[in-house]
């Protein structure tokens, strides 16, 4: 490291800040677009998307008991680089996250993008604002708005852990009061309701705006299951602050338990309710007709004052996905300088704020360019690059608990999560199956399939991953050099 350089980062975040950050990172813009867009990147799935979330929520559970296990014998910051670097394979553990750091970047950037759609609507609301919504739709603001955006994240994230925690609280408390609005309405709302109030509010007849089209099936309803998985993606940004969190080993296990249990009540509870107040075939004819939001489409279920505040609260819940985003980053990449797996000038930690500043600037600068590559090609590419890396990262993780008692037996030792040998197994093993049986599915229906080459995230994937490789063989041999 550069001769002055602090190395060390500061323990300052408790629990419910860890908390924070996986429901943070988690809760956004999976489910505020995911939800309904999903009809049209799966049609056929119909009404089912509250059973494809389910699914998807199968496998994050038990990737959060195998993240559970290993945070508590390993709680320092890079989290699942550490894991599957002491635990199964330096390599391995490198390119998986350098994949991983490219899958995170992508959705800070495809989350900052798909912010100005809930701006928009919210818009919508206003009638005296059509001037501001036509604005507000031009390239400039589109790709403008989310760039401000990422950049005013950069600012929270190199200004320390503490100020970090507290904005991150507060917006997690925001978020879950705009959503908590959406579900009562939705599940006390029939669709008969919703047809009225369509036709009051906006002169629209609903059996005008539908569509016809076949069932998805089995296949269907898995296909949308790895897609939203998308929306579970971004929790482990909690192993990513092993070494700012309090009593480490004690308090990340628990907020990976606390966090993921919110989190799957809430989506649970809030396709349930986008669902129960909507037929699937309006959704279906509004997603393919154009980009949407669920807040969006329920806002003639409200007042517009109220109307207005969800809407705002579900921005805010896209918001507040990219500080932990960022801060999750920027510790997988501080985590290679310290292993010298990486250029060390990037680790540098500021003496003053304690945090890895240019780490968190490169993860804004590629977030930026994400942005872009958005407004030009659409989100969805975006979407599956990232969900193809994490879920790459998390069936390795899952191996990591099957190989660290032999890799490993004394960090082994040092767990004292889910401490039972067969249950860890258990764990692990579905981990396993889950994570590969979903990665297996998004490569099958990847476009690169039909000659979409520029289109495909499989072939962006594997060429992070073969990057990931060079740059890790020149720094190992550099490194061995050294040792030598």
């Amino acid at each position: 490291m550069e001769q002055g350089q602090s190395t060390q980062l500061a323990r300052r975040l408790g629990l419910m800040g860890l908390i924070a950050t996986g429901v943070c990172t988690v809760i956004g813009g999976g489910i505020n677009v995911l939800t309904v867009m999903i009809q049209k990147e799966v049609p056929g799935i119909t009404h089912q998307v509250p059973m494809a979330f389910l699914l998807g929520a199968i496998p994050a559970i038990f990737c959060a008991l195998s993240f559970g296990i290993l945070s508590s014998a390993m709680p320092t910051a890079g989290g699942t680089y550490i894991y599957i670097s002491r635990g199964f394979s330096p390599f391995l553990g490198f390119i998986s996250t350098f994949s991983q750091w490219l899958g995170l970047t992508t959705a800070i950037g495809v989350i900052a993008y798909a912010k100005m759609f809930l701006l928009v609507d919210a818009l919508h609301q206003v009638r005296s604002a059509a001037s501001i919504e036509h604005i507000l739709r031009s390239d400039l603001c589109m790709v403008g708005i989310p760039l401000i955006m990422v950049w005013l994240s950069w600012l929270l994230n190199a200004l320390g852990i503490k100020a970090y925690e507290r904005v991150m609280i507060t917006f997690m408390f925001l978020m879950l009061s705009g959503g908590a609005i959406l579900i009562f309405t939705g599940l006390t709302t029939s669709h008969e309701e919703f047809a009225q109030a369509l036709l009051v509010r906006e002169g629209i007849r609903l059996e005008e705006q539908v569509l016809a089209t076949p069932s998805a099936g089995l296949t269907g309803l898995l296909r949308a299951a790895a897609v939203l998985f998308f929306a579970y993606l971004g929790f482990d940004a909690i192993s990513q602050a092993g070494d700012e969190s309090k009593k480490a080993s004690f308090s990340l296990p628990l907020a990976f338990i606390f966090s993921a249990g919110i989190i799957i009540v809430y989506y649970t509870l809030f396709s349930l309710a986008v669902y129960h107040s909507m037929p699937w075939q309006y959704v279906f004819y509004k997603a393919a007709s154009g980009k949407i939001t669920a807040p969006g489409l329920m806002a003639v279920l409200w007042p517009p004052p109220l109307a207005i505040f969800v809407i705002l609260m579900a921005a805010v819940a896209l918001a507040n996905d990219i500080p932990p985003l960022q801060m999750a980053t920027s510790r997988l990449l501080y985590a290679w300088t310290l292993d010298k797996v990486f250029p060390h000038w990037l680790g540098k930690v500021g003496k003053r704020f304690m945090v890895p500043h240019r780490a968190i600037t490169l993860g804004s600068v590629a977030a930026s360019i994400i942005i872009i590559e958005c407004h030009i090609h659409g989100f969805f590419l975006g979407v599956d690059l990232a969900t193809m890396a994490l879920l790459f990262t998390y069936l390795l993780v899952g191996v990591t608990v099957l190989t660290l008692p032999y890799r490993n037996p004394q960090l082994y030792k040092a767990a004292n999560f889910l401490k039972n040998q067969k249950l860890q197994k258990v764990s692990s093993l579905m981990t396993v199956m889950f994570t590969f049986s979903m990665l297996i599915i998004l490569i099958q229906k990847d476009p690169i399939w039909q000659g979409k080459i520029l289109q495909s995230s499989f072939f962006l994937w594997m060429l992070s991953l073969s990057l990931g490789a060079f740059i890790f063989y020149y720094y190992w041999s550099r490194r061995s050099k050294a040792l030598a």
